[in-house]
């Protein structure tokens, strides 16, 4: 053999031989890192760039566990004096807000701007998973301070204890801008005694026909939902202040009417069956009841009308004993567009016959006006009559 090819075999020889310990070099390190769970490189673990979602901010800065806030036999005793001077807004702003009232402000502001897109949104999908004050809490624009946190809109939650009860608190309201502000100054303190999570609603008649408080009422219940997904509900006039701290407006012994007594009837109320002014129900008890009925226009009738579908479903209307009950009330006076029904006898009589029929399953009306305050959330609306239905006993003026 030539010197020449016995040099090329050698050549062959040796890559065939490298080519071999290359091989099991790398099967040694495949084998090795196959007993290994990845780990990204640190660098890669937390990006300087990412930022948290606000609600897991939120949720890290709360206690790990909290203890549950009070029950109604853990309130004091405590009667309340109510200032029924005349005040503003703005200054029940200053005066229950405090420092933090620059900061509620500018959250107020930004979640307005945002509020329309997250309602089109809203309107746009089938199925909405979370709520408009949740989307509002995701955007940071909660405001902590003493022991509750504050979202845009008068959404208050306890911080300290974990709330029992999630509360909406729906006020129906046309031109009584001189009891709103005093209503916001008493009832926002009265709550926080009582470490409930509440919100506040007013309803508002966006017109000048005949005032329909209970078709109001049915409006702030469904809009309120869409904010809040509240265990009940409490119907309060803006006139009415309470006076024990011990009237609890947690959800428990419902449906509920708060008044005992006021001062006009000498501390006691005009008659037993008596289901208006400030009165509480469940979120189930309402659809049980249909809500209320939607055909009063002008003052007087929805109340009675209100109690008997609750005694028509079997359901126990509760009321607070003695002085727990009591409640003080701001003087105002009926405009003319608040006249008296003058069919409510006879609506009262067909009650039965409607029920099924006339609340919150016919309730329609236009989009509402929502507008976010730092201590309510406006809902204005230009509810008119609905079609009334054949099978109806027809009443006077209907």
């Amino acid at each position: 053999m030539s010197r020449t090819c016995r040099n090329d075999c050698n050549m062959v020889l040796i890559f065939c031989l490298c080519c071999v310990a290359l091989l099991t070099v790398l099967t040694f390190y495949i084998d090795l890192f196959r007993t290994q769970p990845f780990k990204p490189p640190s660098s890669l673990k937390k990006s300087s760039g990412s930022r948290p979602r606000a609600q897991n901010v939120k949720e890290k800065e709360k206690p790990a566990s909290l203890s549950p806030c009070p029950s109604s036999m853990d309130l004091p005793d405590e009667q309340l004096t109510p200032r029924k001077d005349a005040t503003t807004c703005e200054k029940v702003n200053v005066e229950l807000l405090g420092n933090s009232l620059q900061k509620t402000l500018e959250a107020t502001d930004i979640a307005n701007k945002s509020l329309p897109s997250i309602i089109m949104k809203r309107r746009s999908i089938k199925e909405v998973n979370s709520s408009i004050d949740q989307t509002i809490s995701e955007m940071n624009l909660a405001v902590d301070f003493d022991d509750y946190r504050l979202l845009p809109g008068g959404h208050w939650i306890p911080l300290s204890c974990k709330p029992l009860w999630k509360v909406a608190i729906v006020i129906p309201f046309r031109n009584r801008f001189h009891h709103l502000p005093i209503f916001l100054r008493h009832i926002v303190p009265f709550l926080k005694r009582q470490k409930l999570e509440f919100s506040i609603f007013i309803s508002e008649q966006r017109n000048d026909i005949r005032f329909n408080r209970a078709m109001l009422m049915n409006v702030g219940f469904v809009e309120a939902l869409n904010f809040i997904n509240f265990d009940c509900v409490v119907f309060h006039d803006i006139d009415h202040l309470a006076l024990n701290v011990q009237n609890y407006f947690g959800c428990e012994n419902m449906p509920r009417h708060f008044i005992s007594g006021e001062a006009i009837w000498r501390w006691k109320i005009p008659y037993t069956k008596l289901f208006g002014g400030v009165t509480g129900i469940t979120k189930d008890q309402f659809y049980t009841i249909n809500g209320l009925s939607n055909v009063y226009w002008g003052w007087g009738g929805e109340d009675d009308d209100f109690f008997n579908r609750v005694y028509t479903k079997n359901l126990t209307r509760t009321r607070p004993e003695g002085k727990i009950g009591y409640f003080d009330s701001v003087r105002h006076a009926k405009k003319e567009s608040s006249v008296s029904n003058e069919a409510r006898v006879c609506l009262l009589k067909s009650y039965k016959q409607r029920m099924p029929t006339d609340g919150v399953s016919n309730l329609k009306y236009e989009p509402p006006t929502i507008e976010l305050h730092p201590l309510y959330t406006n809902i204005s609306v230009n509810i008119q009559k609905l079609p009334w239905d054949p099978s109806w006993k027809r009443c006077k003026g209907q």
